[in-house]
């Protein structure tokens, strides 16, 4: 997959997707959640309906009582999932789910009582865990295993990213419900009927394409049988005879399909109970999983309270879909634009800062009870949790070490879900506790809001939460927050920079561990870089100059271990300022493309981070050396230290014979670099085949090409020097 940034789910669903068998589970499982979002606006809007005749806080405990029922039944019945799964075709689970859940809710508007309204909820909560796990357990049957994490995440993402869809749905029916009714009278009544009557064409839908998927049996074990002894001489006295042996054969165990640790479990509370013990492993942990979760918060209380909160503006279905919608909206921009907003901000800062920014948007959407700010306001709270949950993501996947990051991203999944559905619940129950007051000073008066009160008190509550995960995740940096930001937003460096000079050529690099392919890659993007006709140079560090090439030979020579960090690292920096003055500046000025086996993050990485020298000294002393020549493009080859050092076969030189927590941390301080700079990067993953890594690399590298030079143009070889020995 590759990656602008740390998040990789949009390439690893195209590689997953392209399975016939998963990507109908996936489109079964897309009508699902698009179905299961539009029956919770639905369920939560005709609650409010069927209740307005009645006291503020029998409504309240009634939209309440609609999100609490959807979180009981998964939290209780969860352990009894897996014996259906192991005796049942799950195909036929799903699709039994799914056609239930379509009856229930299309049954919700024909009979239109507020206790059959809950009654269906609670039904339709049951149903959901089994489907679920028959989901999660047809996996591993439609996909190989080494996709498994992939389908998982796709799966996990999904769930998530329908939201928006089904907002919208809802607002253009609710919208849409009196035009509907003079044309069929039966859907005018009650008012989100249409909404719940789509919702069971979606599951209906939903259903069919999952009874098409490939029928797989449970595998049942064999029951255990005698098998009898070699037959021997028999004995014709009944008394004297040996009794007849027979050895039993052990009962068959069910088939264990694979399992990997983005795997959910169908136990919610299990989930929970072990991503705690190993989600707050580090302040930094901590603090990022403590503000993803609050992001979460504060959109459980708008949803629950976005109906009451709407109803008392005056408002009904169509405001509530309008600021759920603007909310889901925002979040979804927010995790797609993330990782390229205020690229000049430390990604840890604009973490903190984007939780404060939705905590502050959300106290002023329930201080000002006005319909146009509070939709602004909702799309404000929802990019800043996007942005939040999208950086915390990254930072999470570069503090983390594989197995546990992938644990800690299920438990993010189920404990988002479970305090979404929990704030929900909690939300209306406290407006209507606290109920509406009219305020007048004068002249001038107030609607005190029991659900704008709500609003407020969340807005705070982020807030502070926003300023504890600062604290958990800051680091310290040269320049203020204040300054950092101010710079950000003026798009311009944090701290000044002489004006660089203007080259016409293009200069790209491929950085990476070792084994990772970056000579065969270099080869492959000079190959199709002449072809396309333009003027190639080749390059590579150390060893690109006849300097180079004897540092080349001292720096990597394990036999001589003799060196000190500190100095091994002058060493590169000396090799590279040669190396630019001799190679890469010519080329560049006269306007050839420049590909560089490593460069800067090489030394940063290695000597930086591998080192454990002081990294902001490297960069100083590299930005120094280099006259701050910075690539148009770096293009990180990432992968696992494990598979690196596999390809390698063994250690050949002083950098690879390093032990294996060397290159980790190597392969960190890479993924560090990326992250601070997400646009000027493109991470591969090198797992790939070489002919995928090839096609990715020649997409991003495509837009930053000149004009080529005319195809009769000298031919430039990019070959390294030798160095005579007469």
């Amino acid at each position: 997959m590759s990656r602008s940034a740390s998040l990789g789910a949009p390439g690893e669903a195209r590689n997953v997707l392209a399975i016939k068998p998963f990507r109908r589970l996936w489109i079964s499982l897309l009508l699902s959640s698009l179905g299961d979002w539009l029956a919770l606006f639905a369920l939560i809007s005709l609650a409010a309906v069927l209740t307005a005749e009645s006291s503020a806080i029998i409504q309240a405990s009634v939209i309440s009582g609609v999100v609490a029922l959807r979180l009981v039944p998964p939290l209780a019945v969860g352990p009894f999932t897996g014996a259906l799964t192991n005796r049942v075709d799950n195909r036929l689970t799903m699709a039994i789910g799914d056609v239930l859940r379509a009856l229930l809710y299309i049954s919700v508007p024909i009979v239109s009582r507020i206790d059959w309204l809950l009654i269906a909820a609670f039904l339709v909560a049951c149903v959901v865990p089994f489907r679920e796990a028959a989901k999660d357990a047809s996996v591993p049957d439609l996909v190989p295993t080494k996709r498994m994490d992939q389908a998982h995440q796709v799966n996990m993402l999904t769930g998530f990213a329908t939201a928006p869809v089904a907002a919208v749905v809802f607002t253009v029916l609710a919208a849409l419900t009196t035009l509907l009714a003079t044309l069929v009278p039966a859907m005018g009544a009650p008012q989100a009927g249409i909404a719940l009557y789509a919702n069971g064409a979606a599951f209906l839908a939903a259903a069919v394409v999952t009874w098409m998927l490939p029928a797989v049996k449970p595998a049942a074990p064999e029951p255990a049988h005698p098998e009898p002894q070699p037959a021997g001489e028999v004995d014709s006295n009944e008394l004297t005879a040996p009794m007849p042996q027979t050895r039993e054969v052990p009962v068959a165990q069910p088939v264990q399909r694979p399992t990997s640790p983005s795997t959910p479990d169908s136990f919610v509370l299990r989930t929970l109970w072990k991503g705690m013990r190993f989600a707050g492993t580090t302040p930094v942990v901590r603090g990022l999983v403590l503000g993803m979760l609050g992001s979460f918060a504060l959109a459980g209380v708008l949803l629950g309270t976005g109906r009451v909160f709407a109803d008392r503006l005056g408002a009904g279905n169509a405001v509530f879909g309008v600021l759920v919608a603007a909310f889901s909206i925002g979040m979804a921009l927010g995790v797609y634009f993330g990782p390229r907003v205020l690229r000049g901000l430390s990604r840890r800062r604009l973490f903190g800062l984007c939780l404060g920014v939705s905590g502050i948007a959300l106290f002023l959407a329930g201080l000002i009870p006005n319909l146009v700010l509070a939709a602004v306001l909702a799309v404000i709270v929802g990019t800043g949790a996007g942005i939040a949950w999208a950086v915390g993501l990254s930072l999470l996947g570069q503090e983390l070490e594989e197995d546990v990051r992938d644990r800690t991203f299920v438990y993010l999944h189920a404990a988002s879900w479970t305090l979404l559905l929990l704030f929900a619940a909690l939300a209306p129950l406290l407006a209507g506790v606290i109920g509406d007051y009219p305020l007048a000073v004068r002249d001038l008066s107030y609607d005190f809001l029991g659900s704008g009160a709500v609003l407020m008190g969340t807005g705070l509550l982020g807030v502070v939460l926003a300023v504890l995960a600062y604290r958990q995740v800051s680091e310290r940096a040269e320049v203020s927050f204040r300054t950092e930001l101010i710079a950000a937003l003026r798009g311009v460096p944090a701290t000044p920079a002489k004006e660089a000079e203007k080259l016409p050529g293009t200069f790209v690099v491929l950085e990476g561990g070792e084994g990772a392919g970056k000579s065969t890659q270099v080869g492959q993007l000079t190959v199709w870089l002449r072809e396309e006709g333009f003027e190639v140079v080749t390059t590579r560090e150390p060893g690109a100059t006849k300097l180079g090439m004897r540092l080349r030979a001292l720096l990597l020579d394990k036999d001589d271990m003799t060196i000190s960090a500190r100095t091994e690292a002058l060493l590169y920096i000396a090799d590279r300022a040669n190396h630019i003055e001799e190679v890469i500046l010519p080329a560049l000025r006269r306007g050839a493309i420049v590909i560089s086996d490593r460069y800067v993050d090489s030394t940063i990485a290695y000597q930086g981070a591998g080192r454990d020298l002081d990294s902001a000294g490297v960069e100083m002393i590299n930005a120094w050396a280099t006259e701050d020549l910075i690539p148009h493009l770096t293009v990180l080859l990432d992968l696992p230290v494990e598979d690196g050092l596999a390809r390698v076969g063994g250690s050949t030189d002083r950098m690879e014979s390093e032990p294996q927590e060397f290159h980790t941390r190597v392969r960190k301080g890479f993924r560090d670099l990326a992250e601070r700079d997400p646009g000027r990067y493109l991470i591969v993953d090198a797992r790939m085949s070489q002919e995928e890594v090839t096609r990715e690399i020649q997409r991003r590298v495509r837009p930053l090409l000149p004009d080529p030079v005319p195809q009769d143009a000298e031919a430039i070889t990019g070959m390294m020097p030798t160095i005579k020995t007469d």
